[in-house]
């Protein structure tokens, strides 16, 4: 028996609750707004996280805040690679939105216009989560919401800097 063997419960690592529900839809607004770039000459990196957590920044160990997007090695070369080149700047964004039993899906778009690159990556968190709540109270105070990429080994590989904050929350009731 492996004595390092810890047991863990798969329901904490299970989605919120209505996530599984629309995020085929997602996925496939994603790959259309990709189709729609590459339509118009954009070099495109999708990036599919294999995990998406909400990030505070008032954890122990972690003091950043905003959506975390956990990528495999190969995407996140790839993407290191691109945001450390001499030549970048990421300097637009777009964020798609829509808001399903209290789950706020993203398309979030990063563009570097001078070379033509845009990043493309679907993202989610739960509107009634205490920590996203605190992540969105931040990202408001601070005037500005990250999107940090790393990789499986828990290496940082990138950080997307947003200046409207608003872009990422669920909208105002009218």
């Amino acid at each position: 028996m492996n004595e390092d063997h810890v047991d863990v419960d798969p329901e904490e690592h299970l989605p919120p609750a209505g996530v599984l529900d629309h995020w085929d839809a997602v996925v496939a607004d994603m790959e259309a707004t990709v189709e729609e770039y590459r339509e118009e000459g954009w070099d495109v990196v999708e990036v599919f996280p294999g995990d998406i957590t909400a990030l505070s920044g008032q954890h122990a160990t972690v003091d950043r805040f905003g959506l975390d997007l956990v990528v495999p090695g190969e995407l996140a070369g790839e993407l290191q690679e691109l945001v450390e080149a001499p030549d970048a700047g990421f300097d637009s964004t777009s964020v798609f939105r829509a808001v399903e039993t209290g789950i706020v899906f993203l398309v979030v778009v990063v563009e570097d216009t001078d070379r033509g690159i845009a990043v493309v990556a679907p993202a989610f968190y739960d509107s009634d989560d205490e920590i996203a709540g605190e992540m969105i109270e931040r990202a408001t105070r601070e005037g500005e919401m990250h999107v940090h990429v790393r990789d499986l080994a828990s290496d940082h590989v990138a950080t997307f800097t947003h200046d409207d904050p608003s872009l990422f929350l669920p909208p105002a009731d009218d």
